[in-house]
């Protein structure tokens, strides 16, 4: 989670979903260090948090967050992993995609909806004003700008170094991330998309 007070802002941020990115562009705009507006202990928070963050303030805040197609999210999971040098979340080169998914190793990313949803809901939470999708996130941005009343670019727009996602996949790795991610898939509307 970041938040600012003025502009009056909370951006609930969901693991491998341009959390930094967003971070970094409005860190930029209101002129401070990004961990300023990340503290730790609200990093990735719940929407049914949200009321006492603001002390109850929510009304004067805008509330949003980004959203991501999970199989395309478990993919940017498993390079992020490769890349990371410090046990115990690190991945071994050799580590393949399916034998990684078949063995359960992309649980470690939760759901996007259990920090989304209200307690039973099969949506996002009413406290969250809006829902951009990375997918589209060129198209989203000017509006949450607008609905923060500020203007600032964003920067999110560097292509992926692998593949579509799509390649990654076989039937048994793909219907092991469905039934994982369902809620995430039914609640947010995704389907897995072939290039």
């Amino acid at each position: 989670m970041i938040y600012h007070k003025d502009p009056k802002f909370l951006f609930i941020h969901l693991p491998k979903n341009a959390g930094s990115s967003v971070t970094k562009v409005l860190a930029d705009y209101v002129g401070v260090d990004r961990e300023e507006l990340r503290p730790q202990k609200y990093k990735f928070i719940y929407a049914k948090d949200i009321p006492s963050v603001l002390d109850g303030r929510q009304d004067d805040y805008f509330v949003f967050t980004v959203i991501r197609n999970p199989w395309e999210r478990v993919v940017s999971y498993f390079h992020y992993l490769k890349q990371i040098r410090q046990p115990p979340h690190n991945l071994a080169k050799n580590v393949m995609f399916p034998n990684w998914v078949v063995a359960g190793g992309f649980k470690t990313l939760q759901t996007q909806m259990s920090q989304l949803s209200d307690s039973g809901f099969p949506t996002p939470s009413t406290h969250i004003d809006y829902v951009a999708r990375l997918e589209t996130l060129s198209d989203d941005w000017p509006k949450i700008c607008q609905k923060m009343g500020i203007q600032c670019d964003m920067m999110h727009d560097k292509k992926s170094k692998h593949e579509h996602y799509s390649s990654y996949y076989n039937n048994k790795t793909k219907d092991i991330v469905y039934k994982f991610y369902n809620a995430d898939i039914n609640g947010l509307g995704y389907e897995f998309e072939m290039q």
